[in-house]
């Protein structure tokens, strides 16, 4: 699911499995919780994510309107989520 880290003056959301619809909707309130407590840069960490569904996409977009854009990033997508990230309008937040 999501496990949440303090590093270096950013809040690292470390997101594992599928990011179905189903699961995006469980985690989104959990997820705009934290980000709202920590007041921090937010990364999402997608290491260990190879699916995410537009239910997701929605989070990663709620997160940066939440946190500001240039206050939010998405690391270490794969080769298959950075793709639909891009068509979805997210490449500017891809970090490589």
């Amino acid at each position: 699911m999501v496990e949440y880290r303090h590093e270096a003056f950013r809040l690292v959301c470390a997101f594992q499995g599928k990011m179905d619809t189903v699961t995006a909707m469980r985690l989104e309130n959990g997820v705009d919780i934290e980000v709202r407590r920590a007041k921090l840069p937010v990364v999402f960490d997608l290491s260990g994510v190879d699916y995410v569904s537009s239910s997701f996409i929605r989070v990663c977009a709620q997160t940066a309107r939440t946190t500001g854009k240039e206050r939010f990033a998405i690391a270490n997508a794969s080769a298959a989520v950075r793709i639909v990230l891009r068509v979805a309008g997210l490449e500017g937040f891809l970090k490589p």
